[in-house]
């Protein structure tokens, strides 16, 4: 299952767990933060600046 209306925020010296069920899409979260999968839509932030969908595809493909 793909994750979706995902959002979370980290401070620094936070850490944070992705819980729950079996199929819930904690994996492909990682994978789509570490940039081994591609998103279809949507956005990310970091530090207050968008991350445009570009930046995971150029992350995934290197």
């Amino acid at each position: 299952m793909a994750p979706s209306g995902a959002t979370f925020e980290l401070m620094p010296n936070e850490v944070l767990a992705l819980l729950g069920e079996n199929g819930a899409g904690e994996s492909t979260c990682v994978r789509l933060l570490g940039g081994v999968h591609q998103p279809a839509l949507g956005d990310g932030h970091i530090k207050g600046q968008a991350v445009p969908l570009r930046w995971w595809r150029r992350r995934s493909t290197s």
